[in-house]
């Protein structure tokens, strides 16, 4: 990153989960944020260890874009690709998708 740029870098699955968010079905969708992983994950330009943690970013960033309206209008908008995202969970994401490792 260089010295006049006010933003740090991001991941590349940012911008390729939100190119095919709108196009993606949320089942779809999901699967793509599955196939990504979230291995040596960038948030906010430093890596982030936490899977979950990396995983629920890049969710957020793909789908929430204040640019196409208001946070309540994107959510409605993306609610069904959220949902299915969250379901899945991923590995140790507390979805669907993964074991939890705290048992009850």
């Amino acid at each position: 990153m260089s010295d006049d740029e006010d933003e740090p870098e991001e991941d590349w699955r940012i911008a390729k989960l939100y190119g095919v968010a709108d196009k993606s079905s949320p089942e779809e969708f999901a699967a793509l944020v599955d196939e990504v992983g979230t291995r040596d994950a960038v948030c906010f330009g430093s890596v982030m260890m936490d899977r979950p943690s990396a995983r629920a970013h890049f969710v957020v960033l793909a789908l929430i874009d204040l640019d196409d309206g208001s946070l309540a209008e994107c959510l409605t908008a993306r609610r069904a690709l959220l949902k299915a995202a969250v379901a899945a969970g991923g590995a140790g994401g507390g979805g669907g998708g993964g074991k939890s490792p705290v048992s009850p």
